[in-house]
């Protein structure tokens, strides 16, 4: 009679995990043809992680009633609804989970099996498998630009990290828009570069927080082409002051010894063929200082020569303008070696 009420019990038991199995979200449920990303996780979620709508939980159930040596465990997962409540099979209401750390829901999905008679003295456990609620969006010179979930308290600097780091061409400014808890309440936030990777101010390491924007600004380019040791392009990284012919030769680490000085141009207006203009440049003169050390202008390229090479100057326009496709962007070095 015993042994008969544990086999119907253990059936029932078997039949509710079928059950579970139909509603619960797993990775085979989701269109092969159109896969959700996950947006990169910037640390283990704590203890004291508040759960939010978005978020997809694993749920584990072991019943606490079955003998030692025949316990069948449960796991499933659901996602927490727009409402912030989860539906689980068997149970007749939803179960509030928005707000509740893992623990804290745990406890009240055991009460509510209880309480549907599914289960007696039930051990629950209740994981974050995917952080969906709370996000932050990066944007600008970054090398990884995109939406990233937040799991604890998480700074500036967390957030830049996780983004990869600072794209070659970033600027001198950060921008954080912090989202308020009503229409029309953003806040935005301007931080200096520089001075934050300086690390003396840890005011400017500013928290983020669900909902804000990052967005990095990005620096003017100048190119440094043709016969010069680092040919790349090289952020302007204070537009006021700009970058002169000589210090955007220095960044490229000088001319090489092929290099034919006297006839250097600069291409101004590179991106844009039809108000393209050509400059001749003898750079030896620059270098003596007969001729004034010009200040370059954004997507200026300087171009400088082989010698030997006969080219016309709407010819070296060209080359130059050809050969600044695909070309390395230099910034970030410079950018902290400048940095006082």
């Amino acid at each position: 009679m015993i042994c008969s009420k544990w086999i119907r019990r253990i059936v029932e038991i078997s039949v509710l995990l079928v059950f579970l199995s139909s509603f619960c979200i797993t990775p085979q449920s989701q269109s092969p043809t159109a896969p959700q990303e996950t947006p990169p996780r910037l640390h283990a979620a704590p203890s004291d992680y508040s759960i939010g709508p978005g978020d997809i939980l694993e749920v584990d159930v072991t019943p606490g009633f079955m003998p030692k040596g025949s316990e069948d465990e449960l796991v499933a997962k659901f996602r927490v609804m727009a409402n912030g409540d989860i539906q689980i099979p068997t149970v007749p209401t939803p179960i509030k989970a928005e707000g509740l750390t893992t623990a804290a829901l745990a406890n009240r999905i055991a009460h509510a099996l209880e309480e549907a008679k599914q289960f007696r003295d039930p051990v629950v456990r209740v994981f974050v498998d995917e952080f969906h609620s709370k996000t932050v969006t990066l944007l600008g010179a970054i090398e990884k630009p995109t939406v990233y979930s937040l799991e604890k308290e998480t700074r500036l600097l967390d957030v830049l990290a996780t983004g990869g780091g600072l794209a070659p061409n970033a600027g001198n400014t950060i921008t954080v828009v912090h989202q308020g808890q009503s229409a029309g309440s953003a806040k935005s936030q301007t931080i200096d570069l520089a001075a934050l990777l300086k690390g003396k101010d840890p005011s400017l390491n500013v928290e983020v927080h669900n909902g804000d924007v990052i967005d990095v600004s990005t620096a003017p380019i100048i190119y440094v082409v043709g016969a010069v040791n680092k040919p790349g392009g090289f952020p302007v990284l204070d537009p006021g002051s700009g970058i002169t012919v000589l210090q955007a030769l220095a960044m490229a680490e000088g001319a090489t010894s092929l290099a034919a000085k006297g006839r250097c141009l600069i291409v101004r207006g590179s991106v844009d063929s039809s108000g393209r203009r050509n400059i001749p440049l003898n750079l030896n003169n620059v270098m003596e200082g007969k001729n004034m050390d010009l200040r370059l202008q954004a997507n200026d390229i300087l171009f400088v020569p082989e010698s030997g090479v006969k080219r016309t100057e709407q010819r070296m326009g060209e080359v130059a303008v050809q050969a600044i496709n695909g070309i390395s962007v230099y910034g970030i070095g410079y950018r902290i070696a400048g940095v006082h």
